[in-house]
C-alpha cells in the first residue's frame, strides 16, 4: 500500500477532531462546541508538523528513525492501555456522558489514528 499523503492525512484528522464539539452542539451549548473547534484545529496543525518530521527523518535516517518510533510506540502502547482501564473502572459513565463515546471508542479511535500516522510517514505498509 502507497504512504499515505500529508493530503489524506489532514482530511481524515479534520473529520475526527470534532467528537467533543458534536457532543457540546447536542447538548446546547455552542460557545464550548466553537472553542473545542478551534482547540482540535490547533492540535491538528501540531501533529501535522510531527507526521511531517518524523515522515522526513524515516526518509534521512530510516534505521534510527525506526528504533526511536518503537520506543515511543511501547510507551504509548502501555500508557494508553492503563489509561484504558483506569477509565473503564472509574469514569465510564462520565466520559459517556461528556462525550457520547465509551473510553473503549476513545482508545479504539487513538489507535487507529495512530496506525494511520505511522502509514503516514513510512513506519507500515497496512
Amino acid at each position: 500500500m502507497a504512504a499515505v499523503t500529508r493530503e489524506d492525512e489532514l482530511r481524515r484528522r479534520r473529520r475526527q477532531q470534532n467528537l467533543a464539539a458534536d457532543q457540546y452542539e447536542r447538548l446546547a451549548f455552542p460557545g464550548l462546541a466553537e472553542g473545542q473547534r478551534l482547540v482540535a484545529r490547533d492540535e491538528a496543525r501540531h501533529i501535522g508538523i510531527g507526521v511531517s518530521y518524523a515522515r522526513r527523518r524515516m526518509e534521512t535516517e530510516p534505521e534510527r528513525s525506526s528504533t526511536v518510533i518503537e520506543g515511543v510506540i511501547e510507551e504509548l502502547l502501555t500508557t494508553a492501555g492503563a489509561m484504558l482501564d483506569a477509565a473503564n473502572e472509574r469514569m465510564a459513565d462520565l466520559v459517556v456522558a461528556g462525550y457520547g463515546v465509551d473510553p473503549q471508542g476513545f482508545y479504539d479511535e487513538a489507535m487507529r489514528l495512530t496506525r494511520l500516522r505511522m502509514r503516514s510517514i513510512g513506519f507500515i505498509d497496512y
